[in-house]
Formats: C-alpha cells, structure tokens, sequence
C-alpha cells in the first residue's frame, strides 16, 4: 500500500496510510454570502440575487468568477449566468478590512422561466483557492 496526499478544490487535505486515511479540514479561502433573496422566500418575475464573495489568499483578484445555478451544479443547463463583481459592501469593511469592500456581486434572472414551487439556488464562487458554493431554498410562485 502506497502513501499519498491529495487536496481537494474545497481546501480539505487528505493523507492516506496504510489501513486509514487521515484528514485535516482547512479554512475556506473562497467565501461567498447570500444576502438576498432569503431562505424560502417567495419569488416571481425578475429576481435580484446579492450578497458577497471573498478570497482569502487574495482580497483584490481571489474572486475570479460568481456563477449562478439553479437547483444543481453539475448540470451545465441549470447556469442561470454570472453575477456583477466589485460592488462596494461598506458593511463588510469592518469585518474584514479596507481590501475586501468591494467584495459584493449582484444578479438578476427571470423566475418565469422556470416552473413554480421550491428551487435551490447555488452561488459558486472560483477563484485561486479552488471554489465553494452557497445554496439558498426559494420558491417559484
């Protein structure tokens, strides 16, 4: 048996031993937020998504891109687009310093395009730490 290491697009690092594997949990270095719409908010029309993205490797150029998904990652169908970066969040600037105020991204997409009842929207945020997504729950009305 073999003794490797991986490292996972998530930040996890795994090392495998003869007859275990041992993982260490890293921090997320790509963070994104949901701000609006809310946990199983009830949706029609024109939907405006927000919220805030940051990389901890690099505040200015970590975030490389914000996709929007609609009830799966893995269905390259289900992109809804990629939402505005660099919007100015002075809310976040407390929290994490003058570097990160523009971490806030916003989208909008057409909830009547899709069939009515509960959805799960997915923000993927890319970046050079690898990616991470939020889900929120919503529903179509």
């Amino acid at each position: 048996v073999s003794t490797g290491f991986l490292r996972f697009s998530l930040g996890f690092e795994s090392q495998a031993t003869p007859g275990r594997t041992v993982a260490k949990c890293q921090p997320v270095l790509n963070h994104p937020v949901i701000d609006t719409p809310i946990a199983n908010e009830k949706v029609r029309g024109k939907v405006h998504v927000s919220g805030w993205a940051i990389s901890q490797l690099d505040p200015k150029e970590g975030v490389e891109q914000i996709t929007l998904y609609l009830d799966s990652l893995d269905d390259p169908a289900a992109e809804l687009g990629q939402a505005e970066r660099g919007i100015l969040r002075g809310d976040q600037i407390p929290h994490f310093g003058h570097d990160y105020a523009h971490c806030g991204y916003q989208f909008s997409w057409d909830a009547g395009q899709v069939g009515p009842g509960q959805h799960t929207l997915y923000v993927l945020v890319e970046g050079k730490g690898g990616w991470h997504y939020s889900s929120r729950q919503i529903v179509v009305k």
